[in-house]
């Protein structure tokens, strides 16, 4: 059985296969990307905050100093504000919010071009999928971004309003309808890099696929795995207060590990949520590049 025919027939086993199969390239990806992420902190915000503040990030033992969280926070943002004044503050905002969506966009583009490569059966080829990953795509799937955040904020402000002419727990609940609704567009990011589709046609297919029930499945899995994720992350803190030094250690490996293993689960996920419902006529040793655009109905 091959892959697509595991996320068609049995798609908890094929996505965990899948995902096992993108555990080395996402692991390179997700430690290049934690180091340059650690290079834009130090790089970035050491130009804005005091060298007292630099020493306090530098120590990564005080992220879990949860006592004096919220009066690090204070003080970071203070820093900023007299450091650059409120519109050097707004612009460093603005700056890390057009990388995060400009990166965001292309490591997603970039992760579904080597599960396709998987799929296909010609292995993971991170500096062809790197070369690749430059096109189209990226824009297309920074328009689903903003139209999902659209979604969302607006109807935050609308739960917000009639949370305060009636009662908060109307608001907890279309929250959920909310998050399940967005959730409703998971499969178009597939759509668009194995499908090769366009945005409008990507949300088309996506609605029409993940439907409500499937949302809020999709959401009651998120929900579990985010408990699950807080326990974990608790006790990694209480034995870093324990352990001292080591427990740095301990947590930049839990980081890592924890992070290669959703991720890989994340993209296997979003390429199962294409191939499960795109109507693909698949042979034992299929070369999918031909009929991507057969879509059902």
């Amino acid at each position: 059985m091959n892959r697509i025919e595991q996320f068609k027939n049995d798609l908890g086993n094929g996505v965990w296969q899948h995902a096992k199969d993108l555990f080395k390239p996402v692991t390179i990806v997700t430690i290049a990307s934690f180091i340059l992420s650690l290079l834009f902190v130090f790089v970035v915000l050491g130009s804005f905050l005091s060298s007292e503040l630099m020493d306090i990030l530098r120590e990564p033992a005080n992220v879990f100093d949860f006592e004096a969280l919220q009066d690090r926070n204070q003080e970071i943002a203070e820093s900023l504000i007299g450091n650059g004044g409120i519109g050097k503050m707004i612009s460093l905002f603005t700056l890390m919010m057009i990388v995060f969506l400009l990166v965001s966009s292309w490591i997603i583009n970039f992760m579904l071009i080597i599960s396709q490569q998987i799929i296909e059966g010609t292995g993971a080829d991170i500096g062809k999928a790197f070369n690749g990953a430059f096109n189209k795509n990226v824009l297309k799937i920074i328009a689903i971004y903003f139209l999902v955040f659209a979604i969302y904020i607006g109807s935050v402000l609308l739960l917000v309003l009639l949370a305060t002419a009636t009662s908060p727990v109307l608001m907890f609940i279309g929250l959920l309808f909310v998050a399940a609704f967005l959730l409703r567009f998971s499969a178009a990011y597939g759509a668009i890099v194995h499908g090769e589709m366009t945005v409008s046609e990507s949300i088309s297919f996506s609605l029409k696929n993940i439907t409500w029930g499937r949302g809020f499945k999709l959401l009651l899995v998120f929900i579990v795995v985010g408990i699950l994720s807080v326990l974990i992350f608790l006790l990694i803190a209480g034995l870093v207060s324990f352990i001292g030094t080591a427990g740095v250690v301990v947590n930049y490996v839990f980081q890592i590990v924890f992070n290669v293993l959703f991720y890989s689960l994340f993209i296997a996920g979003m390429s199962a949520a294409f191939y499960r419902y795109v109507d693909v006529e698949y042979e034992s040793s299929v070369d999918t590049s031909d009929h991507l655009l057969d879509i059902e109905g």
